[in-house]
């Protein structure tokens, strides 16, 4: 990671990080997105960047480590507890939701099925966290 990126994409699905990223340019054409492909490579890059993300847009069900694991890792380091973490996920299912916020997740969103709800999506996220 060159560049320090105020927004995190942690998800196993490159369709995901390619919808994301046209979205987030046409949305907002001056923040480029870090990418991270499951939850090790998020703990990872957290623990080695210099600059924490202003904002986490997490995916619950990645094959290695899983959304719910990262959120218990991350809430339980004093370091990491105040990022706040979006959950961005197809799971429309209400005990997923409660136990993502229980765990600390300061959202909880469903993955949007179109280029223009994804870009309300991340225009909600850019006003709500990247505006300063």
């Amino acid at each position: 990671m060159n560049q320090f990126s105020p927004l995190w994409l942690v998800d196993d699905e490159p369709d995901s990080h390619l919808i994301m990223g046209l979205a987030l340019r046409s949305a907002n054409p001056a923040i480029v997105p870090t990418f991270l492909k499951d939850g090790d490579e998020f703990l990872h890059s957290l623990r080695q960047t210099p600059r924490l993300p202003k904002v986490v847009l997490l995916d619950l069900y990645m094959r290695r480590l899983d959304g719910f694991r990262v959120l218990r890792r991350l809430r339980n380091q004093s370091t990491y507890q105040d990022i706040p973490v979006v959950i961005l996920t197809a799971s429309h299912d209400e005990r997923d939701r409660e136990k993502a916020m229980l765990l600390g997740a300061t959202d909880y969103r469903i993955k949007p099925v179109s280029l223009e709800t994804t870009k309300g999506l991340l225009n909600w996220v850019t006003t709500r966290w990247l505006q300063q």
